[in-house]
């Protein structure tokens, strides 16, 4: 069985020099993962191996596990609702208050598994692999949460005895308009935790990737119309409330539609599957392929924004939309791009 890599654990050893606002000028030393800007609108380069750099136009600050990080390879970066920074690793939490770091308590107990909760200003992570479930933050501990088992699970496992992963693996998590949060695995599709049940969706034509490998659940977003755009283009869902039961397993209830492909010189239609997606100002949907640039949804039709250096086409990772309304994209090879105009620019050139 081949299955899509993992990009997280690649680490590249790069020097990228970037500009931050015209201002402080600042030196990455290390493969990027994710970009966060904060409520002050200081900007955050997450690291692999590496820890994470600040910056706020004007001074630039590099932190590590020397300075209190629980990890040098950040995964994500969250604020909660008193300004306090969260940093996620794949076993370990850093809490930044803005002048120290602090580790966060993690409650994993046969009690907590179960303890499902959805709450006004609490965050949720994955926290590495193998995890079988998300991690809560109430604004004090972070509570480690198990899915309940379903029967596809054992399937899997029946067809892939060996797996060196766990098909409940979560790729991404993410917070609709209703803030209902949704959880993308490796293999079970995706799961919808609205705060009084956990109910399932899977198809696995939006898996099957372009090249033939298991993509894994990686991306999901919801336009202004209520569509559901799940890791690509080629269909939107309309999720209702609620679950069906089938065959022992707590089912979404959905609408499908036809979606939006990009029409090649030969006439045919091609659906890239996204690593990441985000939503402009506009309400445009923006989404980030790993080898085949970003693609914009514009409400009618499909636009292709090629990232390369060199005439290479570069290998893309995460997608971010800042305080400011600016797309940025992440490579672990290349560094930070950001749209100017019509453009991906590397960012600092």
């Amino acid at each position: 069985m081949y299955r899509m890599p993992i990009y997280l654990s690649a680490l590249f050893s790069i020097s990228i020099f970037i500009s931050c606002t015209g201002q402080g000028d600042i030196v990455l030393d290390g493969s990027p993962n994710f970009v966060f800007q904060d409520s002050k609108d200081n900007y955050w380069f997450g690291l692999v191996g590496n820890g994470v750099y600040k910056s706020d136009g004007q001074h630039n600050h590099h932190f590590t596990m020397k300075h209190g990080l629980c990890s040098n390879t950040i995964l994500g970066i969250q604020e909660d609702m008193n300004g306090n920074l969260l940093f996620e690793s794949a076993d370990c939490m850093s809490k930044y208050d803005g002048k120290t770091f602090k580790d966060l308590e993690i409650i994993d107990t046969p009690a907590t598994h179960s303890d499902w909760k959805l709450e006004t200003g609490d965050l949720w992570f994955r926290m590495g692999w193998n995890n079988d479930g998300p991690f809560r933050y109430d604004g004090d501990k972070l509570y480690a949460l198990k899915f309940p088992p379903i029967p596809r699970a054992d399937s899997f496992y029946m067809k892939f005895p060996n797996a060196s992963w766990s098909p409940y693996d979560l790729y991404s998590l993410y917070r609709d308009h209703h803030g209902h949060i949704w959880f993308g695995t490796s293999a079970l599709g995706v799961c919808r935790y609205d705060g009084n049940s956990l109910a399932w969706f899977y198809q696995a034509d939006l898996s099957k990737a372009n090249n033939g490998g298991d993509f894994g659940f990686r991306s999901m977003i919801e336009d202004d119309k209520g569509n559901y755009w799940i890791n690509n283009s080629r269909y939107q869902f309309r999720f209702k409330s609620g679950y069906k039961e089938d065959n022992g397993e707590h089912k979404l209830i959905y609408e499908k539609e036809e979606g939006v492909g990009f029409k090649k010189e030969d006439n045919k239609l091609f659906f890239p599957f996204f690593m990441s997606m985000v939503q402009d100002d506009k309400g445009f949907i923006w989404g980030a392929s790993y080898n085949d640039g970003v693609w914009c949804f514009d409400g009618n039709s499909l636009k292709h924004y090629p990232v390369r250096i060199n005439g290479k086409m570069v290998d893309l990772f995460s997608m971010y939309k800042d305080n400011h309304g600016v797309i940025w994209v992440v490579s672990h090879k290349e560094g930070l791009f950001r749209l100017k105009g019509n453009d991906f620019i590397k960012f600092g050139s």
